[in-house]
């Protein structure tokens, strides 16, 4: 569940991103897991999803390698876009700014820290990455 005040809107990296809508201090918690938001879910429950909604889950998805689960955003979270030098991390809990994020400016995350998974589970690079 976003924690921070952050919207869906335009991108110069793709289509729409998560803008914030305050300024956010480096340490912010910008988004953490909530059960009444969020959806976690096993290898197998997204396997076993239509086509198209198994890649709706695994283009927003948070992969927890040692639990070997998916964190889904219920929220606008799902609009996070990668870039390479992000301003926003995944950390233990969350998503915390990693630096300050002016209001107005995008909040990204690198897609490689958050592991993209296809199925048969194999790592694949996300395209737009």
């Amino acid at each position: 569940m976003l924690v921070a005040a952050a919207s869906p809107g335009p991108s110069s990296i793709h289509g729409n991103g998560l803008i914030a809508r305050e300024f956010l201090a480096a340490g912010t918690m910008i988004w953490r897991f909530v059960p009444d938001v969020d959806r976690e879910m096993s290898e197998g429950e997204v396997a076993g999803l239509p086509e198209a909604e198994r890649r709706e889950v695994l283009g927003c998805a948070h992969y927890q390698v040692n639990a070997r689960r998916f964190l889904v955003p219920g929220d606008a979270a799902r609009f996070l876009n990668h870039d390479g030098s992000p301003n926003a991390v995944r950390t233990f809990g969350g998503i915390t700014a990693r630096r300050d994020i002016q209001s107005g400016e995008e909040i990204t995350v690198d897609y490689r820290r958050l592991v993209v998974l296809t199925f048969p589970a194999t790592l694949q690079a996300c395209s737009r990455c």
